[in-house]
């Protein structure tokens, strides 16, 4: 039988390897929670071995920014080994109410941080508003303002390539930053003195954390928070507001109606309301359901064509002569690569459905919006009954964790043939393995696509039915 560890990469055998190695000594606490003060918890985040067995850690910690009540979440990250931080990335990246992507001074963009980077690109505009911000740290590193300037266009050319158009790019030095706060207080040791001396030979100490960056981005960033969110907020408030304004003046009317008067409106409301639900219930409200069904047909569809489009690109930069060394055995290094290449490709699948839910929420708060600015229409003067502010609404999550199943004796066979890089490169074979793997993989994914279809179909009917309230008032 072969090793399956022959299909595994270093850092996956090595991670592998410490989970085996410590599975002994944290089983007992799996399924636990556990309250601890701050030096347990920084050894455990430290500790990979014990990090690895950690879902997730609320940190309770008083300052000036949580206590107005902002909540900081802190990922794992978009460069996680581990396919749920992927995961949990993504729904806090949908959910969350501002995006803070920290990158670090002449360092290029990871592998997974262009992946994670791509799908942000992907769904920003289905955002409510721009709420990103991408920070670049040590910007202290910048031997001048010119170079500073020449990084940073560098970072915002990459994130467009991403579809992230115009981006907020922000430099900072935390460093600088931290020891303009410690200036302040009187805190600095003679390292630091020496440090700012160097760094800053000119700058007053009250001015650090302008040349730093951190008051710039505070500024941009408080200002976000009381502007663009408020006004977001007030704006989906309004409905319920003016509601609730015209509810109060009907009822205060109706309170000083006689005994007759109350019973004439009683009889109007009465024959207005049956009027009304016959109209409701003579309404054709399969419409909204079949276009539902062919908005996730039209979805999956671009999907295909962009999982399919990255393929060719993606396959180009994985298969290469630098991937392949002549002290290493050919076929096992191209079967690592085989595997890596189709992790990736499965991986990508899963982030165009993740991206693909998101797309049918803004589509379904549409057509819910749609059907019941019909009934607002039928019945505008029944206000109770017909009215209600704001309708939007989240679908549920469902999780999006299969991957492509493809068959493994099929793909070796596409490649086992291949005995050496010159066979591979020279004699084109791995133009040949292209095409044959991509005529391979496309009733796979065509399977693959037409069971998410199925199960959009299931899970988002019944909920556009039930949250509509044609279907409601139908009943």
């Amino acid at each position: 039988m072969e090793d399956p560890f022959t299909y595994l990469d270093g850092d996956r055998i090595a991670q592998l390897s410490l989970f085996a190695h410590s599975y002994g000594t944290y089983k007992g606490n799996l399924g636990e929670e556990k309250k601890t003060d701050l030096v347990t918890f920084q050894k455990a985040a430290a500790e990979e071995e014990h990090a690895m067995f950690i879902a997730e850690t609320y940190f309770y910690l008083s300052c000036p920014l949580t206590n107005s009540g902002v909540t900081l979440t802190d990922t794992p990250g978009a460069s996680s080994v581990y396919q749920r931080h992927t995961a949990t990335a993504f729904e806090y990246m949908k959910n969350a109410d501002a995006l803070l992507f920290l990158t670090y001074y002449n360092h290029a963009f990871s592998k997974a941080d262009e992946e994670f980077l791509i799908q942000l690109g992907r769904i920003k505009e289905f955002f409510r508003y721009d709420k990103m911000f991408f920070i670049v740290n040590a910007s202290d590193l910048a031997s001048s303002e010119d170079e500073l300037t020449s990084v940073l266009k560098h970072v915002e050319d990459e994130l467009i390539t991403f579809g992230i158009r115009r981006p907020r790019i922000l430099p900072v030095s935390s460093k600088s930053g931290l020891l303009g706060v410690k200036a302040k207080s009187g805190e600095l040791s003679s390292a630091e003195e020496k440090w700012l001396d160097a760094h800053y030979p000119s700058v007053a100490k009250e001015q650090l954390l302008h040349y730093a960056g951190i008051e710039e981005f505070w500024h941009q960033f408080h200002g976000f928070r009381h502007q663009v969110m408020n006004e977001t907020l007030m704006k989906e408030c309004w409905d319920d507001i003016k509601f609730a304004k015209e509810s109060l003046l009907r009822l205060r009317g109706e309170a000083f109606e006689t005994v007759k008067q109350r019973k004439e409106t009683l009889l109007m409301y009465q024959k207005k309301s049956e009027e009304t639900i016959g109209k409701i219930r003579n309404m054709e409200t399969d419409v909204y359901e079949k276009q539902l069904a062919q908005e996730i047909e039209e979805l999956l569809f671009y999907v295909k064509q962009r999982v399919f489009y990255r393929y060719f690109d993606e396959f180009k930069k994985t298969f290469t002569p630098l991937q392949f060394s002549d002290e290493e055995d050919f076929k096992r290094r191209l079967r690592q690569l085989v595997n890596e290449f189709l992790r990736f490709f499965s991986h990508d699948l899963i982030q165009e459905i993740r991206a693909t839910y998101i797309r049918l929420e803004r589509f379904l708060n549409g057509q819910i919006k749609k059907a019941e600015a019909h009934i607002q229409k039928i019945g505008e003067r029944i206000e109770p009954m017909l009215s209600g502010g704001d309708t939007k609404t989240e679908i549920p999550s469902y999780p999006v964790a299969k991957g492509l199943t493809v068959d493994g004796k099929t793909v070796l066979s596409l490649y086992e043939g291949y005995t050496s890089s010159h066979e591979f490169f020279i004699e084109k074979g791995n133009v040949e393995f292209k095409d044959k793997l991509e005529i391979a993989l496309r009733p796979w994914v065509d399977d693959f696509i037409e069971d998410w279809k199925k199960t959009m179909i299931k899970e988002l009917l019944p909920f556009l039915r039930g949250k509509s309230r044609v279907s409601k008032m139908k009943k």
